[in-house]
């Protein structure tokens, strides 16, 4: 479930991050005790970015980026963990230049945890139903946590089609 989660929060903190929008503890009042964030948006995004490429490792889901969908022109002989690194180094350095280059940065990360998320899903699918089930759960729980707008085709959808779904084929007993 964790890996799941965590690959929501890598898209969803870069993302906030890149906006460089205030969070909530930065807008409350100044205490002798700061009880605000240590750490600034971008700062999590790396902290979190660098969890989910341990948690890549340890679940065994770190593919040459040439075998995932739609990656096949990315630079060669580069693992998925080690492209992540690649864009997230880009979306840094675009910060300081313009919003287009931010904008060009963040798709190219999102089209990464795009086609990583089907081929991890693949592999878990494959090991256990219930490994995979709970990935999918926190990738889904994680991608609600950070929509803004839940479009067609996003996570938090299908997490309402399947909740929806399941509440159709599930009857209460009968005494």
């Amino acid at each position: 479930m964790r890996l799941g989660w965590t690959l929501a929060q890598v898209g969803g903190r870069y993302r906030q991050g890149a906006q460089s929008r205030p969070t909530l503890a930065n807008n409350l009042p100044t205490f002798v005790l700061t009880v605000s964030e240590e750490r600034s948006e971008l700062e999590l995004a790396i902290q979190t970015e660098t969890a989910f490429r341990a948690l890549t490792q340890q679940f065994n889901v770190d593919f040459a980026l040439r075998d995932l969908t739609g990656m096949s022109s990315g630079p060669a002989n580069l693992d998925a963990s080690g492209y992540l690194r690649v864009l997230t180094e880009q979306i840094l350095e675009s910060i300081k230049e313009s919003d287009s280059a931010v904008k060009l940065s963040l798709t190219r990360l999102q089209s990464l945890l795009w086609a990583w998320n089907e081929a991890i899903e693949d592999r878990l699918h494959g090991r256990s139903l219930g490994l995979h089930a709970a990935y999918e759960l926190g990738l889904c729980l994680g991608e609600v946590w950070w929509s803004r707008d839940p479009g067609p085709g996003t996570f938090a959808v299908r997490l309402l089609d399947a909740l929806a779904e399941l509440a159709t084929e599930v009857r209460p007993a009968r005494p």
